[in-house]
């Protein structure tokens, strides 16, 4: 590029690694799979392996479960209505097949439990979530992340003691927040970049600029 170009980059990358270091603008994602990671880590902040269940074999699916394993040991298991596409996700992931009507058989193991699927009334009652829960072998939280619309699980579930239940709606409003931090965080940006980048300009180019 030439050495006056490479400086010219070197003080560009500067200036922006400061900006999202010393401000909040990269802090808060905007993305719903992403907000829906943040809350597996807030639920389980620590741990060594989650049995996360993804029901539904839509475009969030995948995409959710590609962020959780990136952050987390995560062991999946997929359900599905339709077994093929099911399979094809637990190839992609290394996880496990259920059919849809087996699920319950799966619940009093799960950790968390996300719903992205297209069926026009709730999937998983209150009550096969307090059956679930009955039969755990050890007391531990429950997060259900439904991202369907409509709704895959039934809110009741979400009072039962021990759950945790997002909606997209509340993931949605999530991302607003994230959105408003974001926007605040870019005009103190706007306001301090500009001595930020007199100072790295003068370190890249051993010169001085008011």
């Amino acid at each position: 590029m030439g050495k006056h170009l490479t400086r010219l980059f070197q003080f560009a990358f500067g200036v922006a690694k400061k900006i999202r270091t010393e401000t909040l603008i990269g802090a808060h994602s905007l993305s719903i799979a992403c907000i829906a990671t943040r809350l597996v880590n807030a639920v389980f902040p620590s741990g060594p392996l989650l049995n996360v269940m993804y029901i539904g074999a839509g475009e969030m699916i995948p995409i959710a479960a590609q962020h959780f394993q990136r952050l987390r040991s995560v062991k999946p298991i997929f359900a599905n209505r339709t077994f093929e596409k099911a399979v094809v996700l637990a190839d992609k992931f290394q996880g496990l097949v259920c059919p849809l009507a087996d699920i319950d058989k799966h619940l009093a193991s799960i950790d968390v439990v996300v719903t992205a699927t297209a069926s026009q009334t709730p999937l998983i009652s209150a009550d096969r979530i307090a059956k679930a829960l009955a039969n755990r072998t050890m007391a531990r939280p429950l997060l259900l992340i439904d991202l369907a619309v409509p709704r895959d699980i039934d809110p009741a579930a979400g009072k039962l003691p021990g759950v945790y239940l997002y909606t997209v709606d509340d993931l949605q409003e999530m991302a607003i927040d994230n959105r408003q931090v974001r926007e605040e965080a870019a005009v103190e940006a706007e306001k301090s970049g500009c001595a930020k980048s007199t100072r790295i300009y003068a370190m890249a180019f051993g010169t001085k600029r008011n």
